[in-house]
């Protein structure tokens, strides 16, 4: 259930379970090669029943720094901050990994970025997550779970750039922090292990853009990951001059250079979670399937469902019976256990 709040006080409980109407097929991307194949999936270039008010989607970021996408695992331990690079990702997950401490999936395509970090392991709905776009993948280890996946045949083409088991001469350690929260690489650096591994290169397909009839008015949410003594950790998203600032525990949230993290879409997925004990306890999130989802688009929230029928195939976010349409520019993907950790200012 989503908490409203309205003049400082929370006003009831809203819920909205939408069906999807209409069925998909996936198209397949042209890419810029280094060698090697691309595996199958992808995001889709001209799905069926999208709206006719949105751009068909088969543009490319006009000026892109990169001859394709890379994705980045990022740390987001208290030492871990200020992070590097996140404010030139393109597309940002940000996923539960351990207890609270939430974990950045990074998605580089229209600017290059020096310096990328502190980058950290993966965990298999990363890594489902990431799959479709088939972009090399930088990350340092990862549970039993997700080294097991990368290495079955289902991932067999999958531009995997794993600093502790393939790929470490891509990857630097910053004098000045601690271990584990002393990793970077660059997207020089990951396209140079693209290069070295034949790995091929896909431009990122932007999100369908234009406007949707509806939404109600939300200048700002806060999404709750933990509130525990030892750690709490709350992030905000305030809409402002056509952008969402973000904050976290009340403060601008800043990466090294001093900039402020802004977006111009945010989407919360409501996907299950759980925890399960393998050789230690761990976050289990089912990314496959569908769900709640709640976008944030020029100051208003519109709610929708979120839809991923295979590891092969990309999120899609529907609003009603047709695809939403997102502002151009950058979105972050904030994913919860439950409604109620949404709070939104209506």
């Amino acid at each position: 259930m989503v908490k409203r709040r309205r003049g400082g006080r929370r006003k009831g409980v809203v819920g909205l379970a939408l069906a999807l109407a209409v069925l998909l097929g996936a198209s397949s991307l042209s890419g810029c090669s280094f060698g090697g194949s691309r595996g199958s999936g992808g995001p889709e270039a001209n799905p069926a029943g999208r709206p006719g008010n949105t751009s068909n989607g088969e543009a490319r970021a006009s000026g892109a720094e990169l001859p394709g996408a890379l994705i980045a695992m990022i740390d987001n331990h208290p030492n871990a901050r200020p992070q590097s690079g996140l404010d030139k990702a393109d597309l940002v997950y940000e996923i539960d990994c351990e207890a609270g401490i939430t974990r950045f999936m990074a998605i580089f395509y229209s600017q290059a970025a020096p310096k990328v970090g502190p980058i950290r392991s993966a965990r298999f709905y990363y890594a489902q997550l990431a799959k479709p776009y088939q972009a090399p993948y930088a990350h340092a280890g990862g549970n039993m779970d997700v080294l097991a996946m990368l290495k079955s045949s289902a991932y067999r083409n999958f531009p995997d750039l794993d600093e502790i088991y393939n790929a470490s001469r891509y990857f630097w350690r910053e004098r000045g922090r601690k271990a584990p929260h002393n990793l970077y690489t660059s997207t020089d650096k990951m396209l140079e292990g693209a290069r070295d591994k034949g790995y091929t290169l896909h431009p990122l397909d932007p999100l369908p853009t234009g406007t949707v009839e509806g939404g109600t008015a939300c200048p700002s949410f806060t999404l709750e990951y933990a509130n525990k003594p030892s750690y709490t950790y709350r992030t905000q998203y305030v809409y402002g001059e056509g952008k969402y600032a973000k904050l976290v525990n009340g403060r601008p949230f800043r990466v090294d250079n001093g900039t402020q993290i802004r977006t111009d879409n945010v989407i919360v997925m409501v996907a299950k979670s759980r925890w399960i004990k393998r050789e230690q306890w761990e976050t289990d999130i089912d990314v496959i399937g569908q769900g709640q989802a709640y976008y944030f688009v020029g100051g208003k929230v519109y709610q929708g469902t979120w839809y991923k029928p295979s590891v092969d195939e990309p999120l899609q976010f529907w609003y009603g019976n047709q695809r939403m349409a997102f502002a151009p520019g950058k979105t972050w993907i904030n994913v919860i256990p439950e409604a109620s950790k949404l709070q939104m200012d209506l």
